[in-house]
């Protein structure tokens, strides 16, 4: 139906017939009517359409405008923009842990004894090879 319309969606998505729609029907005051009270909804579907002209272009088209790779059509950039933008939500918005729980300090400080005991044992070491330098040379 759409192509029959002359609706090319390769550059006009669903959420752009959608919005098309929806605008126009605001600026003509138009309604959907009840399910109940509908005897053929594509035909309205079909009338809606046909009042449009497609061969603007489409909000999609608008929005991907430099942003496409070659050889790319704008739905497919704007789903490629799409899908990158839920990944960098979903990435952000993932549960982690708090930065400082308390397994987190006991770690934290177990790692600082264990460094803290080996410096100690490296300076005592340290201290012991210079006393018997000391001693060596003759200096009390």
């Amino acid at each position: 139906m759409l192509a029959e319309l002359g609706i090319d969606t390769d550059r006009w998505t669903g959420i752009d017939i959608a919005q098309a729609l929806t605008h126009d029907g605001i600026t003509r005051g138009w309604t959907w009517p009840r399910t109940e009270s509908m005897t053929s909804p594509l035909r309205l579907v079909a009338f809606r359409l046909g009042q449009l002209d497609w061969s603007d272009t489409s909000p999609t088209e608008r929005k991907v405008r430099g942003r496409q790779h070659t050889g790319e059509s704008a739905s497919d950039t704007a789903y490629r923009l799409v899908r990158a933008r839920r990944s960098v939500v979903a990435a952000a918005n993932r549960v982690q842990a708090p930065p400082s729980s308390a397994a987190h300090r006991q770690a934290l400080r177990a790692r600082f004894a264990a460094d803290r005991a080996a410096r100690k044992q490296v300076m005592t070491g340290m201290v012991a090879a210079v006393s018997v330098d000391d001693h060596e040379v003759g200096r009390p």
